[in-house]
């Protein structure tokens, strides 16, 4: 009995961490992906794509 609530502690303490490391990982990536599209929007290449095509990318 005491293996099996051992065993199922750390299945939900695993699975909080997972969770945790998870919502991390997504907010790095949301933080990168602004600083990609605040980049690209003073990018003077993405400028004369812009104007070439007379229409707004970004």
């Amino acid at each position: 009995m005491v293996f099996t609530v051992a065993a199922m502690f750390a299945i939900i303490a695993f699975a909080f961490v997972c969770r945790y490391y998870a919502t991390r990982t997504r907010l790095a990536e949301k933080e990168i992906d602004k600083v990609i599209a605040r980049r690209l929007a003073a990018s003077d290449y993405v400028t004369q794509v812009v104007r070439a095509l007379g229409r707004r990318i970004l």
